[in-house]
């Protein structure tokens, strides 16, 4: 918890004026942005940066590189894109499952990103397990 979370940019460092993020922009992040320059961002495995960033919105303000937000609509409800971080990783779950349409799929641990990917399968169309079930 705490790495689902948008925000508005209040402040820019020097270096970021090549990002086309302005002061005002409201923003979603990624939690673990990359340096782009470590062995294992040369080699296109970001998600293994050496040097990777962690950020939490369980703070008033937060740090981060411009690789690590992206911009939202000016007029966006932010609550409705807190929560942009974990569905991506859900729908990356869902392309590489091999769940499809008719399928009996049980998804054990129904946390926040759990639930969300629940309800991706089942807008997959797959079958639920209640019979599969044990009740006490």
């Amino acid at each position: 918890m705490g790495h689902e979370g948008c925000g508005e940019i209040i402040e820019m460092g020097s270096g970021t004026e090549k990002s086309g993020l302005k002061v005002g922009d409201k923003v979603v992040m990624y939690p673990g942005a990359s340096c782009g320059y470590c062995i294992n961002c040369k080699n296109g495995l970001n998600q293994y940066c050496l040097n990777a960033g962690r950020s939490s919105t369980f703070a008033q303000y937060a740090v981060l590189a411009p690789s690590g937000v992206f911009k939202i609509p000016d007029d966006a409800e932010m609550m409705n894109y807190a929560i942009v971080e974990p569905t991506v990783c859900t729908i990356r779950a869902m392309d590489l499952s091999p769940i499809r349409h008719g399928q009996k799929v049980l998804v054990s641990g129904v946390g926040a990103i759990g639930s969300i990917l629940l309800d991706m399968v089942i807008h997959s169309g797959a079958a639920r397990m209640n019979d599969h079930i044990q009740k006490d």
